[in-house]
């Protein structure tokens, strides 16, 4: 093998990447704890957003999450999303 050779083979060994098996685990934003305070000290305790979230956290959402993407910018909860389009729809 000639230096040239070598050199392109050794060019070709750095320049090729490797693919990591990613964590396939979905990753949504984190709830913002002073948000959520200010939202728990503005909301009356029985105004329909109350009950609505209770009623969300019932659901089991296990399959739609598993069906989030791990890749890219973190997504909404498919919880949270549901839980904003719920009074609309029931209005």
């Amino acid at each position: 093998m000639t230096s040239q050779e070598e050199a392109a083979s050794g060019l070709a060994k750095q320049t090729s990447r490797r693919r990591v098996a990613r964590d396939p685990t979905p990753r949504f934003k984190a709830a913002e704890r002073e948000v959520l305070a200010a939202a728990e000290r503005m909301v009356p305790r029985e105004h329909l957003a109350r009950k609505v979230r209770k009623l969300v956290k019932r659901f089991d959402l296990t399959r739609m999450e598993a069906g989030s993407s791990a890749l890219g910018q973190r997504g909404y909860a498919p919880r949270e999303v549901l839980a904003l389009w719920v009074p609309p729809v029931s209005a």
